[in-house]
């Protein structure tokens, strides 16, 4: 009987409640959306990318902003993305992007 109650003390009914108050919990951030200025200055840098650039991009993605700093591996016109290593951002996400190298 002793061996049953170990069992049952390893499941978490709650498990799946707990993660939603979790998700509640963390900060979100408002989206900001750029001036005409900050705007154009983003399309000009984004002119210059290609594939292998170093750079580093700041992005707003579901509710928060995020930084990444690496080497572009595509920039898709089509679906207006660029992927750096395994992330891929939306075009319309980016607020800051700084050409390191190539």
């Amino acid at each position: 009987m002793g061996n049953n109650a170990q069992i049952f003390k390893a499941f978490d009914a709650l498990n799946g409640f707990r993660k939603l108050l979790e998700e509640g919990e963390r900060w979100k951030e408002e989206r900001r959306f750029l001036s005409e200025d900050d705007a154009n200055a983003i399309n000009q840098e984004l002119m210059k990318l290609k594939k292998g650039n170093i750079v580093k991009i700041t992005y707003y993605h579901i509710d928060s902003y995020h930084s990444i700093q690496g080497r572009i591996t595509m920039v898709d016109e089509v679906y207006k993305t660029i992927k750096i290593g395994k992330n891929i951002i939306k075009i319309t996400d980016i607020i800051s992007i700084e050409i390191k190298g190539e």
